[in-house]
């Protein structure tokens, strides 16, 4: 049985270092998570390992729906291909993701080899990746409310909303009346990630402050002052000599001071963000290995693919879509390695993509 097991670590370790990756796990878990440890890239870039914590344990009277994990995911298409069991909260039912995801893991015991296999790198967050692209944050909203303050460190990215004008309030006053809030209140402001290297910057991601103005008022009712929401962005470099180009793996920790510790307000979601344009490709309906093969050779000449995606859209020669300036000389750039006298045309649908690339057949 041990032969067994170590065989089957083996093989999977195996092919997550293949261009045919290892198949995705049944059960995929969500982004947002309670806490998040990233514990390094593969050797090669394929592949990436965290230790996630999924939902929280409220205690005695609300129960514990936590779920923890090793997750080994692959660095394309983001999918968990590997899982290691951790600890489940007791009150996880029998058919919940949580219980399912766990049941699908291996056990503990396996994770030490399995992890030895991965030669894991890159285990440290920076503003500064090995091919030369420097990190920064700006400020992609302002608040109606408070101050957005952000703050540069040579490892992070630091973020907090503050500065909100308030009073004690008397016995028996509602925080949400005194201060005239109604309904979800102001949204939270909004921050963009940006990389920049030889005069070329790119926007990596626009994300939001998970909290509104009204939550953090709601503090005044737990510490007598509003909350202030503070978060930090570390970023993880794929080593650079991986085949598929520079990329990075985003962390975004987000916490709402001023709520009790027997009621916490925080998380952290991550994202893939290739360094450079941020290019989609859809691999239906030439198959998964023909588009890994694609995304190496895009990789080669500069233009690294952020996400692949085994579903979508079907068409019989290549297409590709561009949004924003210089989006149709990058394109012909990208037509020139996929080749098949691929279409051209504008993103017309919203988003963050700068570029979606379709394979036909």
């Amino acid at each position: 049985m041990r032969i067994y097991a170590w065989l089957s670590l083996a093989l999977l370790a195996a092919a997550s270092s293949l261009a045919g990756a290892a198949p995705p796990l049944k059960h995929q878990l969500p982004i947002k998570l309670t806490r998040l440890e990233f514990l390094g890239w593969s050797d090669d870039g394929r592949s990436f390992a965290l230790r996630a914590r999924h939902g929280r344990d409220m205690g005695e009277l609300e129960g514990s729906s936590q779920l923890e994990l090793f997750q080994v995911h692959d660095a394309l298409t983001g999918k968990l291909t590997g899982s290691f069991r951790i600890e489940l909260g007791k009150d996880n039912g029998k058919e919940s993701l949580h219980r399912r995801a766990w049941e699908e893991a291996r056990p503990q015991r396996e994770w030490p080899a399995f992890k030895a296999t991965l030669k894991l790198t890159g285990g440290a967050s920076s503003l500064a990746s090995p091919d030369g692209w420097t990190l920064s944050a700006e400020a992609a909203s302002k608040p109606r409310h408070g101050k957005l303050a952000l703050t540069t460190r040579p490892d992070r990215l630091l973020t907090a909303w503050s500065g909100f004008a308030t009073k004690p309030l008397a016995e028996g006053e509602d925080a949400m009346t005194v201060f005239g809030v109604k309904g979800k209140g102001e949204p939270g402001p909004s921050i963009r990630l940006l990389a920049s290297r030889a005069g070329e910057r790119r926007t990596l991601l626009t994300y939001q402050v998970p909290f509104s103005y009204r939550e953090i008022i709601e503090c005044v009712g737990y510490g007598g002052k509003p909350g202030r929401a503070v978060g930090i962005a570390r970023a993880y470099f794929a080593p650079k000599r991986s085949p598929l180009g520079a990329r990075a793996l985003i962390a975004l920790d987000a916490d709402l001071e001023g709520y009790t510790e027997e009621s916490p307000q925080s998380e952290v979601r991550y994202y893939l963000r290739a360094l450079g344009p941020q290019l989609e490709l859809v691999a239906a309906p030439a198959g998964e290995e023909a588009a890994r093969a694609l995304a190496t050779r895009l990789a080669a000449a500069g233009l690294p693919v952020t996400h692949l995606s085994l579903e979508g859209a079907r068409a019989e020669r290549p297409q590709i879509y561009h949004r924003g300036p210089g989006g149709a000389a990058l394109a012909q750039k990208v037509a020139g390695v996929v080749g098949g006298q691929a279409a051209i045309a504008p993103l017309t649908k919203p988003g963050w993509l700068d570029l979606v690339v379709v394979l036909g057949r």
